[in-house]
């Protein structure tokens, strides 16, 4: 006999494994960023970037997929940019400025 997902069950529920969540990070001005299972971790890496990174360099979190054999962005979760003072952060929410895309 052959089981099949209920209705609103998805493939993760039917077979109780969901892939990991994954996580990019990016602060394009010094080059840097990387990939983690961890958004705190990469909000970190961005933090430590950023603080000894001249003014206006920026970084962000976004989300990510497992595609095949690529990561496919999930969306940003949060954009950071270091000020004068020190680092700004602000949520995909509340970000009122063109955020540029990963990797650029």
């Amino acid at each position: 006999m052959t089981q099949t997902p209920a209705d609103g069950q998805g493939i993760a529920e039917f077979y109780g494994w969901a892939p990991p969540q994954i996580y990019g990070w990016d602060v394009p001005g010094c080059g840097a960023g990387g990939v983690t299972d961890s958004v705190q971790r990469a909000a970190g890496r961005v933090q430590d970037e950023l603080e000894t990174a001249p003014a206006g360099t920026t970084g962000s979190v976004r989300r990510l997929h497992i595609a095949g054999h690529e990561y496919r962005d999930g969306g940003l979760i949060s954009y950071a940019r270091r000020d004068p003072e020190g680092v700004t952060w602000r949520t995909a929410d509340d970000t009122d400025e063109q955020v540029p895309e990963s990797g650029t």
